[in-house]
């Protein structure tokens, strides 16, 4: 399902569509939990958090169980404008729904913290298909940042870290990838400043083999992270990684790390990667072996058909609902038969 609704006039409940694969897309119109009603499925899940599903979340667990995948960062929250309106409506909705798919175990930690019972809580890892990607043996001299363009993924220290490999490796270039506003003008200001050239904002890419068939180092300095599916993704596609040596960081294990606000260590790491031949094929290898044993797409799909039929059983979902409603009128002090 698609949120938010479209604001569309139309009297049906919702839009269907489908894609190319098979996969079924539902746009709601004007009113979320009515799609919801309309489709009546066994259970619902968002992966998309949004005011539309705040407003109507206690009429659709009325009728259904709703699970949400979250893999929100706290600290890009705060930093949204007007972040005093926006964060109490969704940590009241990551509290009230049946269970929380966590992205990554700092995800799960960040939970606990808002409140969320453990036993709400599962943790599932990013994860892609590795059939998709092509194994990439670049050796062009390409360093990558993939992400939204904003200050939580910290493009000022690549910045300088990547004039410190301009001077050991001139031929060495920047690609920047994702979609930003006005940190782009910055960004770009500051490498003129620095007569830095050799740097391409190359925007969203669908296609990333193409991408990254031109990369040989993935940079993801971030002050922030959840479990970022960039590097899962260079994981799959064979590149080797240099990620932010902060808490984050500890998903992930066979890639280099370097404090964040260190551009020389990471400089030095991606200097070793381009001009140590054997030593990215190690790396690139102990990723490949990593990606395997720890973000296995059939485990995770194993793991949420698991959670999903458990939700399906109906019965006992609300069976559940009514001894949560026991409990409550007991602390209350009512007894009940």
């Amino acid at each position: 399902m698609n949120v938010p609704s479209l604001e569309v006039g139309l009297s049906d409940p919702f839009i269907d569509s489908e894609l190319d694969d098979g996969l079924r897309i539902i746009y709601p119109v004007k009113n979320i939990a009515r799609a919801v009603e309309s489709i009546d499925p066994d259970i619902v899940v968002f992966h998309t958090i949004h005011q539309g599903l705040v407003n109507d979340l206690a009429r659709i667990k009325g009728n259904y169980p709703v699970l949400a995948r979250v893999g929100i960062n706290t600290t890009e929250l705060l930093l949204m404008e007007a972040y005093q309106i926006t964060v109490p409506p969704i940590v009241a909705f990551l509290r009230a729904v049946d269970h929380l798919i966590c992205a990554s175990k700092n995800t799960v930690n960040q939970m606990k913290g808002f409140g969320v019972p453990e036993d709400r809580l599962t943790y599932i890892p990013t994860v892609v298909d590795p059939t998709k990607f092509e194994k990439s043996t670049c050796s062009d001299p390409t360093i990558l940042i993939m992400g939204r363009i904003s200050t939580v993924k910290n493009h000022l220290t690549l910045i300088q870290a990547y004039k410190l490999v301009k001077d050991v490796i001139p031929d060495a270039e920047l690609a920047i990838a994702g979609q930003g506003g006005t940190l782009k003008q910055v960004l770009d200001a500051v490498m003129k400043e620095m007569a830095l050239t050799d740097y391409k904002f190359v925007g969203y890419i669908k296609d990333l083999n193409h991408l990254f068939g031109e990369v040989a180092v993935l940079v993801l300095p971030s002050i922030s992270e959840n479990l970022p599916q960039s590097v899962v993704e260079a994981y799959a596609a064979g590149i080797p990684c240099v990620i932010a040596d902060c808490g984050w960081g500890d998903s992930f294990e066979a890639c280099l790390k370097a404090h964040h606000d260190d551009p020389r260590a990471i400089a030095d790491h991606i200097i070793r990667l381009i001009t140590d031949r054997d030593f990215w094929l190690e790396i690139r290898n102990a990723q490949l072996k990593e990606l395997e044993q720890k973000f296995d797409l059939q485990k995770a799909l194993d793991e949420y058909e698991r959670l999903f039929i458990k939700y399906s059983e109906m019965e006992t979902y609300f069976a559940s609902q009514e001894d949560d409603v026991k409990k409550r009128l007991e602390e209350l002090g009512i007894k009940v038969a």
